[in-house]
């Protein structure tokens, strides 16, 4: 939507206001700040000024973009569930989108796009994540509450039959399909984003283990006659990010 106002030197000047709050955050976060419910508010102000000015980012120089994105992006993340989340973060992604139509090999922007859908799947995950420990759970206390009334063996083999059957299931209902559906992209395009990076020699470990966490992911979430090849490549990964200095989470190291 182009902007009704009839003062160039005021649109500029709002835009340039909002523009030094958000690299005030950015630099607040930087420091280790954590304020994220104080920052969305902000953020939100932000881009619909920025909306109201399509013609914004001519007034930032390619780097001071690239960093306002990031932080608006993070915080996003960092504020999953509310609605004004949800539109910061669509509006980073198309805006990520207009800086590859104008180069297509743009590692900041198909870095911040494998993010964008790396994001999206965390809400999801977390639920699939929450059923498997509920389901793990209440599967323990049957066997326990079961046990001496079968046989070891016939128990086991029909525990195996039951945790296939279920996987089965599980794997085309729409928490797992929408799991998927975000974790595809992100790795798509965290793929694209090394693969330019190592071009122009920008790859680092955080972008590699963050790949490789989508990776893992969409192997948890694909059907066994796939997932083989996406575990394979997340290891890949991460012997890359530890040869660039990255350290492995406890979880990764067993």
């Amino acid at each position: 939507m182009a902007s009704s106002s009839p003062n160039p030197d005021q649109d500029h000047q709002t835009v340039q206001d909002h523009v030094a709050e958000i690299s005030r955050i950015a630099n607040e976060i930087n420091q280790g700040s954590t304020a994220w419910p104080q920052y969305l508010e902000t953020a939100t102000a932000a881009i619909q000024a920025f909306m109201l000015f399509p013609s914004f980012d001519m007034i930032l120089a390619p780097q001071q973009k690239v960093d306002i994105l990031n932080c608006l992006q993070q915080i996003a993340h960092q504020n999953q569930g509310s609605e004004s989340s949800s539109e910061i973060a669509d509006w980073c992604s198309s805006e990520w989108l207009r800086l590859l139509e104008h180069d297509s090999e743009h590692v900041d922007a198909l870095y911040g796009l494998a993010l964008y859908w790396l994001y999206r799947s965390q809400s999801v995950l977390h639920r699939i994540y929450e059923s498997d420990r509920l389901s793990f759970s209440s599967s323990s206390s049957l066997e326990t509450h079961t046990h001496g009334r079968k046989s070891l063996e016939s128990s086991h083999s029909l525990r195996l039959d039951d945790i296939e059957d279920d996987m089965e299931n599980r794997l085309s209902s729409d928490e797992f399909i929408e799991a998927r559906t975000s974790l595809q992209p992100a790795a798509e395009y965290f793929d694209r984003a090394i693969t330019a990076a190592g071009q122009q020699n920008l790859v680092n470990d955080e972008m590699l283990s963050r790949a490789a966490e989508a990776y893992i992911s969409l192997g948890n979430t694909s059907s066994p006659r796939v997932n083989q090849r996406y575990y394979r490549r997340a290891i890949h990964l991460l012997r890359r990010a530890l040869e660039l200095g990255y350290t492995l989470g406890s979880s990764l190291q067993q």
